[in-house]
């Protein structure tokens, strides 16, 4: 799915959602229910020489595939952005429970010696310091910190088809699919403990709806800067056109702010 245009299916692993550019692409994870779909709306926003994928969960072509830990998430959605760009440094971007699993990512290619420049969160956070939370049930617990379906998907694929980004039809069992990946996928993250990420983070924090834990949440877990960026719109509504939009632009910035910072490094070594 590029420009409007399917390259294949919609519902594959890799999501080519415009894989044409020279410079590094940028990966997205998906939230809870499993699709990246929702980041197409980035294409007009992000620099044109940036490709963009998506990842998505394999339960959507195989519904009786889950995985068991992040970590099994982690290393399959590894192998799959590795083909499409080999080394470093590498652009991550992750909503919601695809925040936890981007930064899983990053700090495994941090392990294997690999750079990665962009590591950007969509209202995510980790679950084991949530005590700083207001209290409420589990279930609405879990649906504000990691939802993202917790709306009708229904909803979502309407306004993703009519704008041209979204060409396959779901039938009945792709619906029930999602379904099944989010609840496994707020299984996961009850129990995932990140690791440390020797970097920056961008950190998009939606301001509407209930309320979130403080962004510090992250400070065992990132040895950089956390550079929080508030978003005038609720958790499932960050990649509607207009939060989107903002978002795409501020990482557009970083994009270019860290390859000119590059290029400035590179210049004083060789004096």
């Amino acid at each position: 799915m590029t420009d409007g245009r399917p390259i294949r299916s919609d519902l594959e692993p890799l999501l080519p959602i415009r894989p044409h550019g020279n410079r590094h692409p940028l990966f997205c994870i998906h939230h809870a229910g499993g699709f990246s779909w929702p980041y197409s709306r980035l294409i007009a926003h992000v620099p044109s020489d940036h490709p963009i994928y998506g990842l998505q969960a394999r339960n959507l072509t195989e519904p009786k595939l889950l995985p068991q830990t992040i970590e099994d998430v982690v290393a399959d959605y590894l192998s799959l952005i590795r083909e499409v760009q080999p080394v470093g440094p590498y652009n991550l971007l992750g909503w919601s429970f695809g925040g936890l699993v981007a930064h899983a990512i990053a700090t495994q290619l941090q392990s294997a010696g690999e750079e990665v420049q962009l590591l950007a969160l969509l209202d995510s956070y980790p679950n084991d310091r949530a005590e700083s939370f207001a209290p409420f049930d589990e279930q609405h617990k879990a649906e504000v910190l990691f939802a993202g379906v917790a709306d009708p998907i229904q909803n979502m694929v309407d306004a993703l088809r009519h704008d041209g980004h979204l060409v396959s039809m779901l039938k009945e069992h792709h619906y029930e699919a999602i379904i099944d990946g989010y609840k496994n996928s707020v299984r996961l993250m009850r129990t995932f403990l990140p690791q440390r990420f020797d970097g920056d983070i961008l950190l998009f924090v939606a301001t509407q709806g209930d309320p979130k834990p403080s962004p510090e949440i992250w400070r065992p877990y990132v040895g950089g800067h956390i550079k929080v960026h508030r978003i005038d719109c609720s958790h499932e509504t960050m990649m509607d056109p207009v939060p989107a939009a903002t978002i795409g632009r501020i990482l557009g910035t970083e994009l270019n702010g860290r390859r000119l910072t590059k290029k400035l490094d590179v210049k004083r070594r060789l004096r």
